[in-house]
């Protein structure tokens, strides 16, 4: 069983880390549901579809993608944090099959090939700040937006939805649902919880974030547009039997503490508290986590 959250991306003050990227790719790659790939395998069976990235990071959406054998004819990845966007040729290529090879070519473009030297896939990077996308470029067929909808404003989800129309589908995926469930429990984990929760619906990088309220505001918003929508639940499940997962795990409660550390409000001496009682778990082997998520489909 292994299970946490992209929410923890909000502690990261100074923008995402790779290391931390990197760290959650297995997690992310187990938690993802099959609701995508059923998907594309009904409307695209020839698969001759193209994607746009929308706040791509180094790339572990499209490292699932090439795994599951999704492969796109061509693909935009977008992210306005140029040291994650020069991570993703190393995280392509120390992750997927090895019987794929990503090439260079230029003007930051990829080819994705097959030892036969048959191109599966064309990937285009480009730096560009999300609040200031205004549309995408015809032909794109899945628009992704993974691991990041609960740090968005809604004016920002307002913008994306706009433009779904009947030749494309919004995918937001790993979207924080506001469930966090340790074992064992402790008396503060809803107290922590609740300050959590608050900490994510703040000012982040585009505007005020939706938190893990972002679900229902697609939900709502979805029904207002005439959109079709399907969810399906993709939970971080993270267990204690081995060392990775107890580092993963020591990784997120040492940034939830931190992230709350200065919170107003926050009693110190409880968190404190919360976080000795919780490592002493984890030393003793004794703790698992989950962490709740949502994947959702849009579309027209």
């Amino acid at each position: 069983m292994i299970l946490v959250k992209n929410s923890l991306d909000i502690l990261m003050s100074k923008g995402f880390s790779t290391s931390w990227i990197r760290m959650r790719l297995p997690y992310d790659n187990i938690a993802r549901s099959t609701i995508l790939k059923n998907y594309i395998t009904r409307k695209y069976p020839s698969f001759d579809i193209n994607l746009v990235d929308v706040g791509c990071g180094s790339g572990n959406f499209i490292v699932w993608s090439i795994n599951q054998s999704l492969f796109f004819k061509e693909c935009l990845l977008i992210d306005n944090n140029q040291y994650l966007l020069d991570d993703i040729k190393s995280n392509i290529k120390a992750n997927i099959k090895k019987t794929l090879t990503i090439k260079t070519k230029r003007n930051n473009k990829y080819h994705l090939i097959t030892g036969k030297d048959k191109v599966l896939s064309e990937l285009k990077i480009k730096r560009m700040d999300i609040k200031k996308i205004n549309n995408f470029p015809d032909g794109f067929n899945i628009i992704s937006l993974s691991a990041i909808v609960d740090l968005m404003s809604k004016s920002i989800l307002n913008k994306i939805l706009s433009m779904v129309d009947e030749n494309n589908t919004l995918f937001c995926s790993l979207c924080f649902d506001g469930t966090v469930k340790w074992k064992p429990s402790h008396t503060h984990d809803k107290y922590i919880l609740k300050f959590f929760n608050d900490n994510q619906m703040t000012q982040k990088s585009m505007g005020v974030a939706l938190g893990f309220t972002a679900i229902d505001y697609l939900k709502n918003r979805a029904k207002k547009l005439n959109m079709k929508i399907k969810m399906c639940k993709s939970p971080w499940l993270i267990d204690n039997k081995s060392l990775v997962n107890r580092k993963f795990i020591l990784r997120y409660l040492l940034d939830v503490k931190k992230s709350l550390f200065c919170m107003e409000g926050i009693d110190k001496d409880i968190l404190r508290k919360w976080y000795i009682d919780k490592k002493k778990c984890i030393d003793k082997k004794e703790i698992s986590l989950l962490v709740g998520h949502q994947d959702i489909l849009l579309y027209k």
